[in-house]
């Protein structure tokens, strides 16, 4: 009877610790093909695609939708690319940002000012989104395309 019980109390442990695992790589694995379609379009933006259309096309994948916005793709691309002429920004890029707030503001504008001065746009960014009212409106990567275009930082327009 004891070893009965001991003998379930080991096979249930095991079931859960095999699903776990399988759970697990699953989520490994489709992550990783994330990654890699998201290359792919990376890639394929470098050869002469549309940005936005590759963007759309990455947000058609479920997994990818669910995992990411459309800045976060298009900065994505745009930190791998590096060609200026790919990576600025289009004119009809959606902006879909929340509304604001007066201090908020205020502390983006001085977070641009430390940028434009030299300090690095990742720090400057850490420490914007330290403030709880900037947390209240903005996504960290917006607050990476804002701050960017206010301080001319990497896709200042000729």
């Amino acid at each position: 009877m004891l070893y009965s019980l001991l003998l379930s109390v080991l096979l249930v442990t095991f079931v859960i610790i095999v699903e776990s695992y399988i759970k697990r790589v699953r989520r490994e694995s489709i992550e990783a093909d994330t990654e890699d379609l998201i290359d792919q379009y990376t890639s394929k933006v470098k050869k002469g695609m549309n940005k936005n259309e590759a963007i759309s096309k990455l947000l058609e994948n479920e997994n990818i939708k669910k995992d990411y916005s459309k800045h976060e793709l298009d900065f994505q691309i745009v930190s791998e690319i590096g060609d200026k002429k790919i990576t600025e920004l289009n004119d009809d890029f959606d902006w879909e940002l929340p509304p604001s707030s007066k201090e908020a503001d205020n502390l983006i504008s001085e977070c641009a000012d430390k940028v434009k001065k030299g300090q690095d746009l990742h720090e400057a960014i850490d420490e914007l989104y330290k403030h709880q009212e900037v947390q209240k409106y903005y996504d960290r990567m917006d607050l990476f395309y804002i701050v960017d275009e206010l301080s001319g930082f990497v896709w200042k327009r000729k």
